[in-house]
């Protein structure tokens, strides 16, 4: 997929917490989005109430991968799935201590 053409309506995300069973929604920050063409990379920042921080998501030749400076380390990258519908695109993180869901709606 080449970034450079995805035309992003809107981002959300879903954090969950598998240990308390429990989930936060994270909105798009307004204006947010940047696209590295260069680096197959997407940076946006999501939000809830006063919790704000940045995510970015690349694509190298094969995998997908995301980092976020609402972890101890900003800089750690973590593996991600890449689901395509219609007019939206998923990406999904999961490991034994939680679930990530970023919702991509396309214009």
């Amino acid at each position: 997929m080449d970034i450079a053409k995805l035309k992003i309506a809107d981002v959300y995300a879903f954090w969950l917490d598998l240990d308390d069973q429990e989930f936060d929604r994270y909105e798009l920050v307004s204006g947010s989005i940047r696209k590295n063409n260069e680096h197959q990379a997407i940076r946006f920042g999501l939000r809830k109430g006063d919790d704000e921080f940045e995510v970015v998501i690349r694509h190298d030749d094969e995998d997908w991968f995301f980092k976020s400076d609402a972890y101890d380390d900003p800089e750690e990258e973590f593996l991600i799935h890449f689901f395509s519908g219609k007019e939206e695109i998923v990406f999904v993180c999961s490991d034994a201590y939680e679930q990530i869901y970023f919702h991509f709606i396309l214009a």
